[in-house]
């Protein structure tokens, strides 16, 4: 089987917060030409859709609406780099690494100087 002709079709929804809701719709349609791969221009139709939808809602006469089209990043507190979907945490592994390690070398420090002044008062004493 050969195939020639893609067709892809989406809807989205987005809530206006007042018993309503918003509703855009796309659909795309590409002629293959040979030795094109079928998977790669799903996923760019794919994209091309998605991306029209998000453009159609985020054009609403509707503030609610156009909030909830808005893509939210998270960011890593120390760089603020993107995090990826599968992180958990505020950090990424490599920046939660280093500041444990800043930590633990401010507190070292602390401890010497603390260990620094004991000596200091016990030799003030004698």
């Amino acid at each position: 089987m050969r195939i020639t002709r893609l067709s892809v079709g989406a809807e989205k929804r987005a809530s206006d917060g007042d018993y309503g809701n918003e509703m855009a719709k796309a659909e795309l349609f590409a002629d293959l030409e040979p030795g094109e791969d079928v998977h790669v221009a799903l996923d760019t139709l794919l994209g091309m859709v998605r991306l029209q939808l998000e453009r159609d809602l985020s054009q609403s006469a509707a503030l609610k609406v156009r909030r909830a089209v808005i893509h939210q990043v998270r960011r890593c507190n120390r760089c603020q780099e993107p995090l990826p979907d599968d992180e958990s945490s505020y950090m990424h592994q490599e920046c939660r690494e280093a500041e444990d390690a800043e930590r633990e070398a401010r507190y070292q420090e602390q401890k010497r100087r603390y260990e620094r002044e004991d000596e200091e008062l016990e030799l003030g004493a004698l």
